[in-house]
């Protein structure tokens, strides 16, 4: 018996290890969506927003506040739900099911780099202070990151088959920070893909036209400026937040109500505000809308008859989109 219960505990050892592992990357690492960092900063900012929103001549509540800041509907409604349940598969388990889909940043970078040296020799290294490259490093690949974002959500949202995989993320009919989660495999695969390329070509570029690779300003390894990004507005962008950047910070940053306006059923607002931090992509292509500074009427959603998430997530026809509600409803 001693010997049948230390065998199955030296088979779970390393399962345990591996779940714990997992969790600690994904709730104590700093670049992590589900950071305590990310979650914390988004809480406060938005803690804030609310707070300064509110009549002067009304006492604080607290528990005002926290139906300002996490109405019931979030997590009661049909959408809400469907949020937690895409939530906990691609959290838990997309990236072992699809990973071998996957094309590292690092095998671009090696192969693009080898491409230009084969083509035109090694560069010198250039006359420039260590920290100058770096910093020109740092930022071109948050730009690298960020066009490429913008292009992939671009093409979800042009090509009619990328469209069918992408309008999962877009069936949301309320925003919370675990909508970042309702995304179909497929559009995840190829969003990893095209930023795989474009980071992966950029730092190759880069490192040939410095004669060296720069290395980059981090934090826990991961661009500084990303996680930045990910600390500061991530979360906040899908909220039912109306923080509206305008002038020339709402040309240069996405703000919550540009991508509210982003998830608009109303077709005013379709394909626009495609990038993930920046707005600028979106400026210099014409698929910028501005936010005003009261929020327009306008529901979130696609138009038209859509099956339940996780039909969607299988790759259902839109055309079968009525019996699978039914069967999945009966």
């Amino acid at each position: 018996m001693q010997a049948a219960i230390a065998s199955i505990f030296q088979t779970m050892h390393p399962i345990a290890e591996a779940v714990v592992g997992r969790a600690a990357a994904m709730f104590l690492s700093p670049a992590s969506l589900l950071s305590v960092q990310a979650m914390g900063c988004a809480l406060l900012i938005a803690l804030i927003f609310t707070v300064s929103r509110r009549r002067r001549d009304r006492p604080l509540r607290l528990r005002v506040i926290r139906k300002a800041l996490f109405p019931r509907r979030l997590i009661a409604s049909r959408s809400g739900r469907a949020d937690i349940k895409m939530f906990l598969f691609n959290a838990l388990a997309a990236t072992s099911l699809f990973g071998w889909a996957i094309i590292s940043a690092g095998s671009v970078y090696r192969g693009v780099g080898l491409m230009l040296t084969a083509l035109f020799g090694s560069a010198p290294a250039a006359p420039i202070p260590h920290w100058l490259g770096m910093g020109i490093a740092t930022i071109t690949l948050f730009l690298a990151f960020e066009f490429a974002y913008w292009l992939d959500h671009f093409l979800s949202h042009k090509i009619p088959l990328l469209w069918h995989f992408h309008k999962v993320h877009h069936s949301a009919e309320s925003l919370s920070p675990l909508t970042n989660y309702r995304i179909h495999p497929v559009n995840s695969v190829i969003f990893i893909n095209i930023v795989a390329l474009v980071t992966g070509s950029a730092g190759a570029a880069l490192t040939f036209l410095l004669g060296g690779e720069p290395g980059l300003l981090t934090i826990g390894g991961v661009n500084i400026l990303l996680v930045a990004s990910t600390w500061l507005l991530t979360h906040l962008l899908h909220t039912h937040l109306w923080i509206a950047f305008r002038g020339p910070a709402g040309r240069l940053f996405q703000s919550p109500a540009h991508h509210q306006l982003h998830h608009s059923s109303a077709p005013a607002h379709h394909d626009c505000n495609f990038g993930a931090s920046l707005a600028l992509f979106d400026w210099l292509f014409g698929t910028l809308i501005i936010p005003p500074r009261k929020r327009p009427d306008f529901l979130f959603g696609v138009t038209g008859e859509t099956p339940p998430v996780f039909a969607q997530a299988a790759g259902a026809s839109p055309a079968a989109a009525p019996a699978l509600k039914r069967r999945t409803l009966s």
